[in-house]
């Protein structure tokens, strides 16, 4: 056999394996009817379908500063409201006493409920940072509440000279704040009752639209 046919049947033998392999080549249909060139494309109802949730922001996305100006103003407004409820609960503590004639010692956790409930309407986040911060301010209401009954208490049995009867607990308040309660394990549990109220109106209350 001379080179040139060598040459053709080589050429020959590749031919016949190229067919083979495109017939024994699966046969894909698109879907709608899609070009035979072989381009994907999205099916029709992948076009009702809801989109794909949001991917999580990176590690470099900026991050709010806890400590920033929208936290040191609900502080502020927290502590402002915080500062009003309470004095509107030792109000109603002293009217409470004065109407009776004696201090009601259980209405002290309205004064607690009410610090702490201040705190959460200004915008400050449950948690025991704002428990604390309500519990120290409804302690103080308490005192107050408690030293204008016993003031007005001691006003009404004498000549009836209110400022006379508060000024040792504005002079002297240690000495002036002993003869508040009777007991002092009496005093000590209405601070924990009305520390109580504060910390479960942290933690409890809910603003209207929070």
């Amino acid at each position: 056999m001379t080179v040139e046919g060598q040459v053709g049947a080589t050429m020959n033998d590749n031919e016949r394996a190229q067919s083979g392999q495109a017939q024994r080549r699966p046969h894909v249909i698109l879907p709608d009817g899609g070009p035979a060139s072989g381009e994907r494309q999205s099916p029709s109802w992948a076009s009702v379908m809801p989109e794909p949730p949001g991917l999580p922001p990176s590690a470099g996305a900026p991050v709010d500063d806890p400590g920033g100006p929208s936290v040191t103003a609900a502080w502020l407004r927290g502590l402002a409201a915080s500062v009003g409820l309470g004095l509107l609960g030792a109000v109603f503590y002293v009217s409470l006493a004065v109407l009776v004639g004696a201090q009601i010692f259980p209405a002290v956790i309205v004064i607690g409920i009410l610090c702490g409930a201040g705190l959460r309407v200004g915008g400050i986040a449950p948690g025991w940072p704002a428990g604390a911060v309500a519990a120290v301010s409804a302690t103080v209401f308490l005192w107050a509440g408690a030293a204008l009954a016993r003031a007005c208490a001691d006003a009404m049995q004498s000549d009836g000279d209110l400022g006379a009867a508060i000024s040792p607990y504005v002079t002297d308040p240690v000495t002036a704040s002993a003869r508040l309660f009777e007991e002092t394990a009496f005093a000590v549990v209405l601070v924990v009752l009305t520390c109580a109220g504060a910390v479960l109106a942290t933690q409890a209350y809910r603003p209207r639209g929070a």
